[in-house]
């Protein structure tokens, strides 16, 4: 089991999703095991994201995300003091999460772009974008029974979309 990273001792729910979002629903947490997906493993690196994470922020993430188990820390020997940063199993574990999030924002965001690079698979050293193949349609997984036609609707000028 993962512990929470609160420090309160009890959860706002026994809700998984609740707990998750408790976890990583922050807006830097998934970037940052993103970056870590992508090969990044140095404070710099993460640092040097292109969303601009601030380094105390980073920081704080970096110790909640250790203290969750979903990243170790690792003595680096490029600088005394310097860590390493990778995920764990559990980290891993989230790489389905990642993709869900990156299709549906593909599909219904405009301008959207998947731009960094990360392994594959979760195991895998190869790398590919975090985005769809060009010869892959992006599908967002609905189970059948709550799938519901679409229809199309009406814009501002009257046209169908």
């Amino acid at each position: 089991m993962i512990p929470t990273m609160s420090t309160k001792p009890s959860r706002r729910s026994p809700c998984p999703i609740a707990c998750t979002l408790d976890l990583i629903g922050d807006r830097w947490t998934l970037l940052v095991i993103r970056d870590l997906f992508s090969g990044k493993s140095r404070f710099a690196d993460l640092a040097d994201s292109a969303e601009g994470i601030a380094s105390n922020i980073l920081a704080d993430r970096l110790d909640r995300l250790t203290r969750a188990k979903l990243i170790s820390a690792q003595e680096n020997g490029e600088r005394k003091g310097s860590k390493a940063y990778g995920l764990t199993p559990a980290g891993r574990s989230l790489y389905p999460l990642l993709v869900v999030l990156r299709d549906w924002g593909l599909a219904n965001i405009r301008g959207t772009e998947a731009r960094v690079a990360v392994a594959d698979e979760p195991s895998s050293e190869a790398s590919a974008a975090i985005g769809p193949r060009h010869d892959a349609p992006v599908r967002t997984p609905v189970p059948a029974k709550t799938r519901a036609p679409v229809k199309a609707r009406a814009s501002r000028s009257g046209r169908r979309s």
